[in-house]
């Protein structure tokens, strides 16, 4: 992949980080970040084909500490470049204080709904943050772990992107919580283990999905917990519930998706005190469809 001169950061030419699977690139991915993000139009930090040890957080914000959005995470492929976390990291092995890989903010400034509310990076304003053609692997012992924790608003996309624990724990792969997620689209996402596939929060904005694959997750493929979330083209390969839908503001469209490999416990969609469209949906092994 290439890209015309000055446009976009190489990681490993520019910040000298390895992508060998072998040497920890933490510091160098760090200090990419730190030196580039800040107002628009914002940087595209490029990782060719390798894999990416790291041993902390990559949080979305600068040497002096304050959250920006307007960057890019731009991967070789799926099969290509791969984020991995190293195995039995510190910080992320407790599932009661869970910690994650990739850190998306909302750029804070003046006062109003973009303040920075419990020190998180959330708000209004993550604008135009993008990670793209990558792997995220949470890697071995790492039971506290959550891939993505994504936050844009207006323009920003997780596309043609896989999301894997190494030994299918973790809290979440892609995580939505924050205040407040969306309008953004997460489209050609893999996610397989942890206990939540997809977890969205919060009754603002919204989130649209597309040909998402979700596999071997241990509590639920997708919570929604107030947000209103359009998904079309759902895999869910699970035993435990696809789709969960909580919260009396709750709204889910769900389009042309398959669920399978239910267990006759559960039902593939249990909704709670919110408001479900389904059509198209087909279920196997699953006590019901819905």
């Amino acid at each position: 992949m290439t890209f015309p001169p000055g446009t976009v950061i190489n990681i490993k030419t520019d910040y000298g980080a390895r992508g060998d699977g072998i040497a920890d690139d933490t510091q160098a991915i760090l200090r990419a970040i730190q030196e580039n993000i800040g107002p628009a139009p914002g940087p595209i930090i490029h990782f060719p084909a390798g894999v990416y040890l790291v041993s902390d957080r990559l949080p979305w914000r600068d040497a002096a500490g304050r959250w920006w959005s307007f960057l890019t995470f731009q991967g070789e492929g799926r099969d290509a470049t791969v984020i991995k976390l190293m195995d039995f990291a510190p910080g992320f092995n407790d599932p009661s204080n869970p910690k994650t890989v990739i850190f998306t903010a909302a750029t804070l400034s003046g006062s109003g709904p973009q303040v920075d509310w419990i020190n998180l990076g959330e708000g209004n304003a993550a604008f135009r943050n993008y990670i793209l053609d990558l792997t995220v692997d949470t890697g071995v012992g790492n039971s506290g772990s959550i891939g993505i924790d994504y936050l844009a608003n207006n323009m920003g996309a997780v596309r043609d992107v896989r999301i894997r624990s190494g030994d299918g724990q973790g809290v979440c792969g892609l995580a939505m919580t924050r205040k407040w997620p969306g309008p953004c689209l997460i489209k050609n996402v893999e996610i397989m283990g942890f206990n939540y596939g997809i977890a969205v929060d919060n009754a603002t904005y919204s989130v649209t999905f597309e040909h998402i694959r979700l596999e071997g997750q241990q509590i639920a493929g997708i919570i929604n917990n107030n947000n209103v979330l359009a998904i079309r083209g759902l895999v869910s390969i699970n035993s435990v519930p696809a789709v969960l839908n909580t919260g009396d503001r709750g709204l889910i469209s769900l389009l042309d998706s398959s669920l399978t490999m239910g267990s006759q416990l559960v039902s593939a969609i249990e909704n709670d005190a919110g408001e479900l469209f389904a059509r198209n949906v087909t279920t196997t092994g699953y006590l019901s469809a819905l």
